[in-house]
């Protein structure tokens, strides 16, 4: 990237929101992956426009948006590049029967903030990892609800830094798909659907979900949330395809399918990415050898990966019956 456009950057926003050769192993749940060669941070929709219009103007492209970096692997040699990190994007708002969210917010704040202005239609939101742009990126789904019920419009920024709107419509969505997988414009900000509702039901809907997630021990690995997209509705989900083969506890030397949850795969801080991605990789294949099912990934697999790295795989049993980390 050439040094003039960093420098530019760097006068025209706060030093903080531009930083170069900057790690992006704190900006995952991972906590893995190498450097990003320019790393941007916006702290409003505004700034960000602004950012992505001078990078067109330099004919520079964004390579990686993260939110919290849940559903994402990094690789260790980093990302070249632009990246931007969303996570300081965090104002939210009610507008009569909305709530107005940056994509940066946290999905389990925006439960929150619904619960205590006593709205619902967001209950299924609370305890889960990332941001509410990457919910609505992915079209997050838990406890039988999805983004795509209660989404109305998305604040998109697009390669050139204009701003547009997009109307929610059901028919561009699917299981954890969403039109915006498909396009090179970032969702900035979004408008959820929330209903008035009982403050105590409210409470205590989120309450069993974040409860349900603490009883898997999410929140106590280092995971990316779920590897693998549940094959269909004919086909078991794909956490049961995982330990119907017998792979909890199978892994390398620093990183295996958790015990609590299948579709997890955890490593103990001394991983690398090219490890995890391994371990991926070799999961899919025996659940495909097993089954005839090929899993595919929810995580989105960042940078470039070598296909020389060789690991060994064993299968742990101490590992496989460990119920908390």
């Amino acid at each position: 990237m050439q040094p003039e456009v960093i420098a530019e950057l760097k006068n025209l926003f706060s030093p903080d929101h531009v930083r170069d050769h900057c790690p992006l192993a704190p900006y995952t749940t991972y906590r893995l992956g190498g450097t990003g060669e320019l790393v941007l941070f916006p702290h409003s929709s505004e700034e960000l426009a602004h950012m992505i219009g001078r990078l067109n103007w330099h004919d520079e492209q964004v390579e990686l948006i993260l939110g919290h970096g849940a559903n994402v692997l990094i690789a260790d040699a980093g990302i070249p590049g632009v990246t931007i990190v969303l996570r300081y994007m965090n104002a939210v708002h009610f507008e009569g029967d909305s709530l107005i969210a940056d994509a940066g917010l946290a999905a389990d704040t925006a439960a929150e903030v619904a619960r205590i202005a006593d709205r619902t239609g967001l209950e299924f939101l609370a305890g889960l990892p990332g941001t509410i742009g990457g919910a609505t990126f992915m079209n997050a789904r838990a406890f039988d609800h999805d983004v795509a019920g209660v989404l109305e419009w998305v604040e998109l920024i697009e390669p050139d830094g204009k701003v547009k709107t997009y109307y929610a419509n059901p028919a561009d969505f699917g299981y954890k798909r969403s039109p915006f997988m498909d396009l090179p414009s970032i969702v900035s900000r979004v408008s959820l659907r929330v209903w008035n509702g009982d403050g105590e039901s409210i409470a205590a809907a989120m309450d069993r979900h974040r409860a349900m997630r603490r009883a898997r021990g999410e929140d106590r690995v280092l995971s990316c949330g779920c590897v693998f997209q549940n094959p269909s509705t004919r086909e078991a989900p794909a956490g049961k395809l995982i330990d119907g083969c017998g792979l909890k506890g199978f892994g390398t030397e620093h990183a295996w399918v958790y015990a609590s949850h299948a579709n997890f795969m955890i490593h103990d801080g001394a991983a690398s990415a090219a490890e995890l991605r391994a371990l991926f990789l070799e999961v899919q294949r025996i659940v495909a050898e097993q089954t005839g099912v090929v899993l595919q990934p929810e995580v989105r697999f960042c940078g470039e990966f070598p296909d020389d790295d060789v690991f060994t795989f064993r299968h742990d049993p101490a590992r496989a019956n460990q119920e908390r980390p």
